[in-house]
């Protein structure tokens, strides 16, 4: 009984320093607290939940959209939504660093563009 005590301690603890670091802005350090949180047999839908959204607040959108994926694997079916939701933000933000690079390569160039640009964009 006291080892399970124990473990269910160390859990709240690491949920607790995990948002902490997360209210501070410490996405990297949140990242290391969620591999102990990894080694300590935390559900892994709640693993991969706290991966996908800190990858998400990181801008590291690829790695987001890999553990939103394996979130909805392992999920209840009532919180697809949350999975899809998160999904949808980092496909639509990858979109827009693409679209912000072409513009920004536009305006550096006088304005003007073509479709072979485009083409080189991945846009078309």
């Amino acid at each position: 009984m006291a080892d399970y005590l124990e473990a269910k301690y160390t859990k709240n603890n690491l949920y607790k320093l995990y948002k902490l670091r997360v209210e501070r802005g410490d996405y990297e350090g949140a990242l290391g607290i969620i591999k102990k949180m990894q080694d300590n047999s935390v559900e892994k839908p709640i693993v991969y939940l706290l991966f996908a959204k800190t990858y998400y607040e990181l801008k590291l959108f690829k790695k987001a959209i890999y553990y939103w994926f394996k979130y909805l694997t392992v999920c209840e079916e009532e919180d697809r939504c949350l999975a899809y939701n998160g999904l949808g933000a980092c496909y639509y933000n990858m979109q827009y660093n693409v679209w912000y690079t072409v513009w920004r390569g536009c305006c550096e160039s006088g304005g003007h563009m073509n479709m072979k640009d485009d083409i080189a964009a991945g846009l078309t």
